[in-house]
């Protein structure tokens, strides 16, 4: 049975960011998403997944050092 908090002394971990910080870390990331969603090609999924098969298996069949 894994104990219920992963630090030392099982204490729920404290959060230092303010709850004003964290809206306006969300709100930036956001408009950045907004953005690169308005700026990328329009690519069907199952394109971009073959991509990303194709770059995985080039990956794995280089030759290792």
């Amino acid at each position: 049975m894994r104990p219920k908090h992963d630090n030392a002394d099982g204490k729920e971990p404290t959060d230092l960011s303010s709850e004003d910080d964290r809206g306006s870390a969300g709100s930036r990331l956001i408009e950045f998403l907004d953005e690169m969603h308005a700026t990328m090609p329009d690519v069907p999924e199952e394109e971009a997944q073959r991509d990303i098969e194709e770059a995985i298996a080039a990956i794995r069949n280089q030759s290792k050092p």
